[in-house]
C-alpha cells in the first residue's frame, strides 16, 4: 500500500539515496533528492514534500510549489516540481497510486488546477503524465513541456 510520509531526521538518508538508483537517462530529467531537500528547506513556507513508500520500503520522493497561480487562471493550483520514483519500483503502479493521493490531497485543500513540467526525450515522463491524464499546454517553462490537470 502506498503511503506518503514526511521527511524526518530518521528517513532523510534513506530519500537522498533514492537518487542514486536512477539511470543516466532519469538523472537528466530530475534533480538529485538531496537538492530538492535543500530547495524544499530555503522555500519552507510554499514547498509540500513527501516521501513515497511502499508499506514501509521508501520508493519515491515527490515536492510541490503550493502558492502556485498558474498563467490565465484565476484560482490556486498545485505545481509539482519533482516526482522521483526509484528505478526498481519504475513501472509498478507506484507514480500512478502517489499522484492519486496528491490529488485527494490537493483538493481537498481546495486547490483547483495541478501542473507539472516534463522534459522529452530518453527517460522522459511523459507518457506516464499524459496517460494519467494531465493534457499538454503547448507552454513551456525552462525548456520543459508544461502539462496541466484540472482538479
Amino acid at each position: 500500500m502506498i503511503r506518503l510520509l514526511k521527511v524526518t531526521p530518521e528517513n532523510v538518508n534513506e530519500i537522498i539515496e533514492l537518487s542514486d538508483t536512477l539511470s543516466e537517462e532519469h538523472n537528466e530529467m530530475v534533480a538529485p533528492n538531496v537538492v530538492s531537500l535543500a530547495q524544499a528547506y530555503a522555500y519552507y513556507d510554499s514547498t509540500y514534500v513527501r516521501a513515497i513508500y511502499n508499506d514501509d520500503v521508501p520508493v519515491g520522493f515527490a515536492m510541490f510549489k503550493t502558492d502556485y497561480k498558474r498563467k490565465g487562471f484565476d484560482v490556486n493550483g498545485v505545481y509539482l516540481v519533482r516526482l522521483m520514483i526509484a528505478t526498481d519500483y519504475q513501472g509498478k503502479g507506484y507514480g500512478k497510486q502517489a499522484i492519486d493521493l496528491f490529488v485527494d490531497y490537493f483538493r481537498k485543500q481546495g486547490k483547483k488546477h495541478f501542473d507539472v513540467t516534463s522534459g522529452q526525450g530518453q527517460g522522459s515522463p511523459l507518457g506516464f503524465y499524459l496517460n494519467y491524464g494531465f493534457k499538454n499546454t503547448g507552454e513551456f517553462h525552462k525548456g520543459a513541456l508544461m502539462l496541466h490537470l484540472n482538479l
